[in-house]
């Protein structure tokens, strides 16, 4: 009865906040939101890198699992349950902003309020306005104040052009696309903006040199040479024995890990690796 009357409160309480958009999640998902806002009270006065570190941490031996935000109709998906890199870095950045923001009650409304604005462009829950390439993330989190990307500062970073077309050129790969094929020309605006920035990268050879400036919650993006893309995976930096490596969900070992090696190790291994993105957590 109690279990019952507890989850009842629940829907009362956030009924106005569901109703207003499409929303998915399980009472397990909002209850451990709740629990992991409660457990980062203590990281609330740290530094916005900090408080990413901490909240990626609580998300340690998740299982990886993929392509979980493909909902129909689209909708701001809450999965705590198993994340890819995305996810987690999305996860971990909504909780650290919600724990850390002054004029808020840290609740789950809150944090999914957070979510939202992170994963869709202006906050509009729609496909073609989900931040599906890292570079537009970014940008649109960078304008927000959220983040920074700080690549271009660092030693040895490098121009990197970008053509992004990965997406509008695959759409077979995207169930959406293919179930709705005239939201690939919005697509593919997106990805047209997008090619008219500007953007720095750091290669792999040259990170020996920026190591010391990289702190602990800075998110990564590895730079691919896959035509049309721009990074294919990120990770959460940080520093185990004094050696920079990285928090990440990795997809070989199937679940969040610290990642056992050094960055420059695993950079070094990776062959479709150019090097990285460094977006430094500002809030």
């Amino acid at each position: 009865m109690k279990i019952l009357f507890s989850f009842l409160a629940f829907l009362f309480l956030y009924a106005p906040f569901l109703s207003a958009q499409e929303c998915y999640y399980t009472p397990e998902d909002s209850m451990r939101v709740e629990a992991c806002l409660e457990a980062l009270r203590e990281c609330r006065d740290t530094s916005p890198g900090a408080r990413m570190l901490s909240a990626a941490r609580l998300f340690l031996d998740i299982p990886y699992v993929a392509s979980t935000l493909e909902r129909e109709p689209e909708g701001l998906v809450v999965n705590l349950s198993g994340l890819d890199c995305t996810t987690l870095v999305e996860t971990a950045l909504a909780l650290s902003q919600t724990a850390g923001n002054d004029s808020v009650h840290p609740s789950f409304q809150a944090y999914c309020e957070a979510l939202r604005h992170i994963r869709y462009r202006d906050g509009i829950v729609a496909y073609v306005e989900r931040l599906h390439y890292i570079a537009d993330w970014k940008e649109e989190n960078g304008k927000r104040g959220i983040v920074q990307d700080i690549t271009s500062t660092l030693p040895g970073s490098q121009s990197l052009p970008l053509r992004l077309s990965f997406i509008s050129s695959h759409p077979q790969s995207y169930p959406p696309l293919v179930k709705h094929p005239e939201w690939i020309s919005a697509i593919k605006q997106r990805e047209n903006s997008a090619n008219l920035r500007e953007y720095s990268y750091l290669p792999k050879e040259k990170l020996s040199e920026s190591e010391p400036y990289i702190r602990d919650g800075d998110i990564l993006g590895f730079v691919t040479s896959v035509p049309g893309l721009d990074v294919t995976h990120l990770g959460i930096a940080c520093r185990e024995g004094g050696k920079l490596t990285f928090l990440h969900a990795s997809s070989s070992a199937r679940k969040v890990i610290v990642n056992p090696v050094p960055l420059r190790e695993y950079l070094g291994r990776m062959k479709n690796c150019k090097g990285i993105w460094v977006i430094r957590v500002l809030k």
